[in-house]
């Protein structure tokens, strides 16, 4: 594949035949490597050695208004369900399931800012992070607790070197 370099194209070899990994999406993928994940797991890392509790999520719940043809939830696409701003963002096509996403993640960040531990009575228990079971909370239609997921995916991008554009 032109213009990645040698290197990754044991790496692109290697996921070729997943659902997930074909040339369209992977090459952007491996061009941009998004780092926002990467960040999540160094700032967990780096609490955790500290000793301080580090609690990730994942938030890929999909409005329903947005379900057809949604590729899965995007970057910051939980910010009106945190900020209670779901019938702002979605209008009359907010869904009685988007309110309750919402009030669920409304209950565990305030929790957190009061206490510094997202846990509320009556959803699933969240647990910190740690680098050996790298916990993370699938914030979902139902949430749950999950040992590195996407692990396949971060594996697979933490054997290409990332180049900063225009270096």
């Amino acid at each position: 594949m032109p213009g990645i370099g040698e290197g990754c194209q044991g790496v692109l070899q290697d996921c070729r035949g997943a659902a997930h990994a074909y040339p369209a999406v992977v090459q952007p993928a491996v061009l941009r490597r998004d780092r926002v994940e990467e960040a999540a797991d160094d700032g967990a890392r780096t609490q955790a050695a500290a000793g301080v509790p580090a609690y990730l999520y994942r938030f890929s719940y999909i409005a329903e208004s947005e379900r057809n043809g949604a590729p899965g939830a995007l970057h910051a696409t939980e910010l009106p369900f945190v900020f209670g701003t779901v019938r702002a963002r979605y209008g009359n096509q907010a869904s009685i399931t988007d309110e309750r996403i919402s009030a669920e993640l409304r209950a565990r960040w305030i929790a957190f800012a009061r206490t510094g531990d997202p846990n509320h009575p009556g959803l699933p228990r969240w647990t910190p992070w740690s680098l050996s079971g790298r916990e993370t909370m699938v914030l979902d239609l139902t949430s749950r607790m999950e040992n590195d997921p996407r692990g396949d995916e971060r594996r697979f991008f933490g054997r290409i070197p990332y180049i900063q554009p225009g270096t």
